[in-house]
């Protein structure tokens, strides 16, 4: 069996949240929340880099995931809005394929 570094793990679960058949749920938002957080609170070197008109955006989208969460709309018809805002506020925290929205190792 292969061990995993924390850093691999989190890729894993950042490419399983994008996946287009994966079913998002509530824990899934918490977690991605609480990673963009733990992001921004080490001065990730990639949102240093992000223009001010990008780092809005990233923040819009994050906060349009808060929202649903609050709400309590998780729900199937939002799946895809929800992966949107994932890709979107997740921009420059790691790398992203721009064709079917996978993260790149």
């Amino acid at each position: 069996m292969r061990a995993y570094s924390p850093s691999d793990l989190t890729v894993m679960k950042l490419e399983q949240l994008l996946q287009p058949t994966h079913v998002l749920c509530k824990n899934d938002m918490v977690w991605f929340m609480e990673f963009v957080k733990s992001r921004v609170y080490a001065n990730d070197p990639g949102l240093l880099e992000l223009s001010p008109e990008r780092l809005l955006q990233n923040f819009l989208h994050y906060a349009e995931i808060a929202l649903t969460l609050i709400n309590n709309h998780p729900g199937e018809t939002e799946a895809e809005r929800l992966r949107i805002c994932l890709v979107e506020a997740v921009h420059g925290l790691v790398p992203v394929q721009s064709d079917d929205s996978h993260i790149t190792s």
